[in-house]
């Protein structure tokens, strides 16, 4: 299966760098969607509101791949990040793809590419995992419980593409389960950027 090279140790995933490059290293880091399943859509596009996180980003490039080049073409949804990372693309169709900016957690430039499911209002290296399978073929539902299974965690416990982990590890009136949970998608999450940056540094 996809997962056969990731192994869960100590209830975090060693993600080999077989399964980087064939999933997150083709897919997440450099944008080629070749018209897989996911990377396209059809209408007239909706307007979304969502952040860009790894910790926030600002100053980042997001738009939605209508065509499914993995490259902005005229007439696709593009915003910019604000200062908080947030975004608002209009009419926007396909994957959404994110690049460039400044990290606010570390106060240095974001170097990797992150991707996200149509329609989702999070875009984070856990929403590019997740369009990665969706890219394999995938339905959205079905990669968000791959994602979850290769952290060994419970898919029906937080929904990718609208859960901010940053926010949740961080809000004083989630219950401790709620912290606890956004805390450990969120370090998850550091570990997946790790392996976007340094590919995408190569």
């Amino acid at each position: 299966s996809e997962l056969s090279t990731m192994k869960i140790s100590g209830g975090f995933p060693a993600i080999t760098a077989g399964w980087i490059k064939s999933g997150l290293h083709h897919f997440a880091m450099f944008g080629a969607a070749e018209g897989r399943p996911g990377s396209g859509a059809s209408g007239s596009g909706i307007n979304v509101t969502g952040k860009l996180v790894d910790g926030y980003i600002k100053d980042a490039t997001v738009f939605a791949d209508a065509n499914g080049d993995g490259k902005w073409s005229e007439g696709e949804a593009k915003a910019t990040t604000d200062a908080k990372g947030n975004f608002t693309l209009e009419g926007a169709k396909g994957a959404m793809i994110a690049s460039g900016g400044t990290d606010l957690s570390t106060g240095k430039s974001f170097k990797g590419v992150l991707k996200a499911t149509e329609g989702s209002t999070m875009i984070n290296p856990l929403t590019s995992m997740q369009q990665a399978f969706v890219e394999k073929g995938l339905s959205v539902a079905d990669a968000e419980v791959k994602v979850a299974k290769a952290l060994g965690l419970d898919a029906s416990k937080f929904d990718l593409t609208t859960f901010d982990p940053l926010a949740a590890s961080l809000d004083a009136d989630a219950t401790p389960e709620e912290r606890a949970l956004g805390a450990q998608l969120q370090a998850e999450a550091a570990k997946v950027a790790n392996f976007i940056v340094a590919a995408g540094q190569t």
